[in-house]
């Protein structure tokens, strides 16, 4: 008999299981195909591999695709921003072993990224309201 394990559940999420986050996929006729069919199952298939690096944890070992029990990988996604996609072709037939590692890595790369502009803002707001206090403390 089968043991049927229950679904994974992420604990900032409304909804188990599911990615909360503001995606565009963009994915043109002349960068991918003519037929609807490949670009819908390209759209999909970068859902499931943005929804298996940071849902599931997975990683590539030893060729094939371990899915991880470590919590998810939520840190990676900000709220607020809005991711967009403009896959390829090769996004159709690349296998998932190799997918998920790069949507992994672009990630990792957009969130350092965003982290150094919320950081920037923050210290231009905090310096420009600081100056502002300044301006009308001096002014009374």
């Amino acid at each position: 008999m089968a043991h049927l394990s229950r679904p994974f559940t992420c604990p900032n999420s409304r909804n188990p299981g599911r990615l909360s986050m503001s995606l565009v996929t963009v994915v043109g006729k002349k960068a991918t195909s003519k037929k609807k069919v490949v670009r819908l199952r390209i759209i999909n298939k970068m859902k499931t591999a943005l929804s298996l690096a940071i849902i599931r944890a997975a990683e590539v070992k030893n060729g094939k695709l371990v899915l991880d029990e470590s919590p998810p990988r939520e840190h990676l996604i900000h709220q607020g921003w809005t991711y967009t996609i403009y896959p390829k072709l090769e996004v159709y037939r690349m296998p998932y072993t190799e997918l998920v590692p790069s949507v992994l890595q672009a990630l990792n790369n957009m969130h350092q990224k965003i982290e150094l502009l919320e950081n920037d803002w923050a210290k231009k707001s905090f310096v420009s309201s600081f100056s502002l206090r300044c301006i009308l403390r001096a002014e009374l």
